[in-house]
């Protein structure tokens, strides 16, 4: 209920607001929620390969996921990315990539995954505020494009919504027997790929 008075000297608003009294439940149900809207968590495990030419962007989107509990695997250029991708005996659950990188931009780099019939979800992150921009990241094949700098609350939506768990590589058998040689560190965390076809067994 509310109201008002008003007279010569001025105006007097009132309401009425009827008290409830907050159970330990209920108390403990609106801390959750208010927690969850502050710091996103996530609701399931998370593996983004990320691409980005801006080392500096890689190295705070390995420190987030640590933070939010995922893991980043990173590199540098579409190319190096594209590589992992093609000899990787496992799937990332998700792919991040920036849109504007020289050599390889994003469009480029999703095109490029695609061919390898590699259907793990891919997401774009940029700083280019162009709805032509979005429109062409749809068309290829892009699920959504987030601005920079992406937040953790973003990354951590990012995961729960798109990421798809058990999405693995249909497995050449030539790959089955792998000597520890054969794997190394990628450029710039810590992912793991296949050196060359001839390590294949």
């Amino acid at each position: 209920e509310a109201g008002f008075l008003s007279k010569s000297t001025g105006s007097c608003f009132w309401f009425t607001v009827p008290l409830v009294t907050a159970g330990p439940n209920m108390l403990q149900a609106e801390l959750t929620l208010a927690a969850r809207a502050t710091h996103a968590v996530l609701t399931q495990p998370c593996i983004v390969l990320v691409v980005d030419d801006t080392k500096m962007n890689l190295v705070l989107l390995e420190h987030m996921s640590r933070t939010v509990g995922a893991k980043v695997i990173a590199f540098d250029n579409g190319q190096a990315a594209v590589a992992y991708l093609s000899n990787s005996l496992e799937m990332p659950h998700l792919i991040l990539t920036d849109i504007w990188m020289p050599q390889m931009n994003g469009f480029e780099f999703t095109s490029a995954v695609r061919q390898l019939n590699i259907t793990t979800p891919i997401v774009a992150f940029t700083a280019d505020g162009d709805p032509e921009t979005e429109r062409k990241a749809m068309v290829t094949g892009i699920k959504k494009l987030y601005q920079k700098p992406l937040t953790r609350n973003s990354f951590v939506d990012m995961c729960n919504t798109y990421a798809e768990l058990g999405e693995d590589m249909p497995t050449d058998p030539r790959r089955l027997n792998l000597s520890p040689r054969c794997l190394i560190e990628s450029p710039v965390s810590h992912g793991r790929g296949i050196t060359s076809p001839e390590c294949w067994t």
